[in-house]
């Protein structure tokens, strides 16, 4: 699946950004932040267990013993099914989603920080298409607030709603700019940025 957060108006927007703020800004995106295998199983027992009834309301099945077998066989089945079409996706929790786009958030950020690797990252807008999922996080020293954080995230959900995907970006680019610049000025000490101006990618 190509990426359809990249395009040269956001690559440049990010270069403005650290230009101007001093501050290195990562913006990665992913397709899916996890395989939910639980979902899978979870929508395969579900399934599984109408589809016996279903059956077994028509045939009746001697030994009783193979009517655990046939759930067991139709669970398994669909589990395989499920992942093959993508449809386990459909029962994933909400909250199970939130943890682990966050959970992937937190690990991407954390090496984007890593001094080792020549990565000195203070913001990071994360992008989860799977589960409609945006996560913002900055370094302390930025002193954004809860509701400026917001209020970016949303001015990309909206954009991300009609298909803007680069224009709800550059919008979220300029709000963080701003607030930075109000907060804490420019970085009068910025740190060499090693890393490329541009959306990185993951597939699952």
């Amino acid at each position: 699946m190509k990426n359809p957060f990249e395009s040269e108006a956001v690559n440049k927007r990010i270069s403005t950004f650290e230009e101007n703020t001093g501050f290195e800004l990562i913006i990665a995106a992913a397709r899916s932040s996890d395989p939910y295998p639980g979902a899978a199983w979870r929508g395969a027992l579900l399934l599984g267990l109408i589809i016996s009834a279903l059956i077994l309301h028509f045939w009746n099945l001697e030994p009783r013993s193979l009517e655990v077998l046939l759930v067991g066989i139709i669970t398994v089945s669909l589990v395989y099914l499920l992942r093959l079409t993508q449809l386990h996706y459909f029962f994933a929790l909400p909250s199970e989603m939130e943890r682990e786009t966050l959970q992937q958030a937190q690990a991407t950020f954390s090496h984007f920080q890593s001094d080792s690797l020549g990565h000195h990252a203070s913001i990071l807008v994360y992008l989860s298409l799977r589960e409609h999922k945006i996560h913002l996080l900055t370094a302390r020293e930025l002193k954004l607030t809860d509701d400026v954080l917001e209020n970016a995230i949303v001015k990309m959900s909206q954009k991300f709603k009609q298909g803007s995907f680069a224009e709800g970006l550059v919008d979220a680019i300029e709000v963080l700019e701003s607030k930075i610049l109000e907060s804490v000025g420019k970085n009068q000490n910025p740190v060499k940025l090693n890393v490329a101006d541009r959306v990185y990618w993951r597939e699952e």
